[in-house]
């Protein structure tokens, strides 16, 4: 698989999991043997919501998109490896942290030697070439954004219903703007089982480095990281059960589970497919 390639596949499939990985690792919201259903809605558009399952045991988890149906992530705890499962061409890549912080090194430095080529272009025409890669990257273009300004957290409602959840709201504004509000519930309500958190926050913990080396995920200086922290007061007793992000102060998407069940899975819920074959997804230099 090419870096062009690469680049493709984790756009449609794994950038979109980083966000959600991201609520995972927050919440510690599971026991052992439960299906989580996540709910991923864009508010600017009239479609249906994209629905993430997690499958979560024993030390493994299992990731379905629907809207991915060809494709699954599956994540062994112990070993701290990710296989992605493509069962339209039936094979796997396999994932190993050092894997994830090479694909994170060659993209930077391909993007070191784009922007070098640039600053050798006259500016009408750098400017039109930056214009047409900045649309199709999550953040832009690096360094093409003002730095982030400080905002604050703010409570903004108690009571309000989430699915079965009581939950207080709040708010995080930049200045008089509103950038996210998260609907968080009492942790004692969470059912927390702490090798299914263990699971998790491995797991989100592997994807948010990985999206920390990606300057076209998280471009550095430009995302204020108290936007993605909950206050101070808030991270060990309660969970967040729903996300809204606003753009230009309006509400522009919308995260939320939508359930949690104890399941009790069979063994081949977490094992890779018979008859697939493996193929490297870094490819050598």
């Amino acid at each position: 698989m090419n870096l062009r390639s690469r680049h493709a596949y984790c756009t449609s499939f794994v950038f979109p999991l980083v966000a959600c990985l991201c609520l995972i690792t927050l919440t510690g919201l599971a026991q052992s043997g439960t299906e989580l259903k996540i709910e991923h809605r864009d508010l600017t558009a009239d479609a249906p919501p994209a629905t993430t399952t997690l499958k979560i045991d024993d030390g493994v988890l299992r990731v379905h998109q629907l809207n991915q149906p060809n494709e699954d992530l599956l994540f062994r705890a112990p070993a701290e490896t990710v296989w992605l499962i493509d069962h339209g061409k039936k094979q796997f890549h396999k994932l190993t942290k050092g894997d994830l912080d090479g694909l994170a090194d060659q993209v930077a430095g391909a993007l070191a030697q784009v922007q070098e080529q640039l600053a050798a272009l006259p500016p009408e025409q750098r400017a039109m070439v930056e214009k047409m890669m900045a649309s199709q990257m999550p953040g832009g273009m690096p360094g093409s954004a003002a730095p982030a300004q400080t905002g604050r957290w703010e409570k903004v409602a108690s009571g309000e219903t989430v699915g079965r959840w009581t939950c207080d709201r709040y708010r995080y504004t930049v200045g008089d703007v509103s950038q996210r509000e998260v609907w968080i519930a009492p942790m004692a309500s969470s059912g927390v089982d702490p090798a299914a958190w263990t699971t998790m926050t491995k797991l989100g913990d592997l994807f948010k480095g990985f999206a920390e080396k990606m300057p076209m995920v998280i471009p550095k200086g430009q995302i204020d990281p108290a936007a993605w922290d909950l206050p101070p007061d808030l991270r060990t007793s309660g969970f967040p059960v729903k996300f809204v992000e606003f753009t230009n102060g309006l509400p522009s998407s919308e995260t939320r589970f939508a359930s949690i069940e104890a399941v009790s899975f069979p063994p081949e819920t977490f094992a890779l497919p018979e008859g697939y074959r493996e193929v490297p997804f870094i490819a050598a230099p």
